[in-house]
């Protein structure tokens, strides 16, 4: 909703295309118009995201929606149905309500009553949702003039804290790949490189060789906040030893340019990684699943405890949302807190 909100206008903007020679000193463009009525039918799995995304991208085009729920999803229609209920007993409205004169202050008071009953931010994120879609509804029948759930500020649930490897875990899984094999050799720079980073799985296994810089110790990585990233001397020495001889001993086709390869001689899939690193975590005794994001975690709270403040931290991890930032920070907090602080070796 919020980049619908942020991107309407570059939507609507005009498109200036070229014009036939037949139309010679015209000017030709396309202007976006919308449809007129969509009819939005959400299917039974994930039927509420499937309703209020597509609902949302047809509301910013212009458009007016109706909505079909799945008839296999009952229960979804019903929670709509009880959210708006719900309202109309506390403010006392009947079924032809008049929402109109309903004051946002009402509005505010009815969700302090829902959170001092002890509903989660979760829920009351939900039914701001489903109320806020009723809202539009109403204003698109002229029952109402504002979409007044919008302008209610619900606190947002903070979920379950992450899982994250201590610093002697990260350092068995690096000294995991044991050997001058190629499969060794390829695995010791990949997780080096993971580590050192702080890349998803699908930014890894898109990198290619031309954007390792060893002499400067830079990964060059684009489309990020920051697009050169350091990495610490042990990461260029294992990229070293699998850069060269080793990796072109598997090659299958010359000017392949990915950096990291497959035993048959293509660019590594993030299958592919995924699979690797769960062997190599089995083999290096670590309880739990690792994965890339679980290494990313891992070096988010760990420039954390090494006092990385939050926009360091953001810019450096390439993330969008300032909410997993605080994260991240709270990852350091309570019973995990006490355990990672044990088991740091810096922490002696």
């Amino acid at each position: 909703i919020s980049f619908m909100i942020s991107h309407t206008r570059k939507f609507a903007r005009e498109k200036r295309v070229l014009t036939p020679l037949s139309q010679y000193a015209a000017r030709s463009y396309v202007k976006p118009s919308p449809y007129g009525v969509c009819l939005i039918m959400s299917p039974w799995n994930y039927p509420f995201m499937l309703t209020i995304d597509p609902l949302a991208d047809a509301l910013a085009a212009g458009n007016t929606a109706i909505l079909k729920p799945s008839a296999y999803s009952p229960h979804t229609s019903q929670v709509y149905l009880r959210d708006v209920a719900a309202l109309d007993t506390f403010l006392g409205l009947g079924e032809d309500g008049d929402y109109g004169s309903v004051t946002l202050p009402q509005l505010e008071e009815y969700f302090e009553e829902l959170k001092q009953r002890g509903r989660s931010p979760a829920t009351l994120a939900r039914i701001r949702s489903s109320l806020a879609r009723y809202y539009a509804f109403l204003m698109a029948q002229g029952l109402a003039a504002e979409n007044l759930p919008r302008r209610l500020t619900v606190e947002r649930s903070k979920g379950k804290l992450p899982s994250f490897l201590t610093l002697e875990q990260v350092r068995c899984l690096l000294a995991s790949p044991q050997g001058d094999s190629f499969a060794a050799r390829r695995d010791r720079a990949m997780f080096h490189v993971l580590y050192a980073t702080g890349l998803k799985s699908a930014q890894l296994t898109a990198l290619n060789t031309d954007q390792v810089l060893p002499e400067r110790g830079l990964l060059y990585v684009p489309k990020r906040q920051e697009t050169y990233l350091p990495l610490y001397p042990q990461a260029i020495k294992s990229l070293q030893e699998y850069l060269g001889p080793c990796r072109d001993g598997v090659l299958r086709q010359a000017g392949e340019p990915a950096l990291f390869l497959s035993a048959a001689g293509k660019r590594l899939t993030r299958q592919g990684l995924w699979k690797i690193l769960g062997k190599r975590g089995e083999e290096a005794g670590i309880s739990l699943p690792v994965t890339p994001q679980l290494l990313r975690t891992s070096l988010a709270v760990h420039l954390a405890e090494k006092g990385a403040a939050a926009q360091d931290v953001k810019a450096f991890l390439g993330l969008d949302d300032p909410y997993w930032v605080q994260v991240y920070f709270r990852a350091l907090e309570g019973e995990a807190g006490e355990r990672y602080r044990r088991l740091h070796p810096l922490s002696q």
